[in-house]
């Protein structure tokens, strides 16, 4: 599997509205996930240090047709993700 981590997976959040299962690891990744086919949706780069932490963040001031999820990591960094786009918010 190509699009495996290559290294230990630390974490993982799953959105059920969207279908997704994030995994985050060793190798400072957070790969999106299609749960209905188990494809590799996008990679989401961006942390210097292993990810140890996914939250999809719920809160009724969101507007809930976007899909934004934390991630920390050892770097000592948070970065908010707009899962839909595939890019970082903060």
């Amino acid at each position: 599997m190509d699009e495996a981590h290559k290294e230990m997976i630390k974490c993982f959040c799953y959105i059920e509205s969207k279908g997704l299962l994030l995994s985050g690891g060793v190798d400072r990744l957070v790969k999106v996930w299609n749960i209905m086919n188990f494809n590799n949706r996008d990679i989401l780069e961006g942390h210097k240090g292993e990810v140890c932490c996914l939250v999809h963040m719920q809160d009724s001031l969101l507007n809930e047709s976007v899909s934004l999820v934390a991630s920390g990591a050892t770097d000592s960094r948070v970065i908010i993700w707009n899962v839909d786009t595939a890019t970082k918010i903060k």
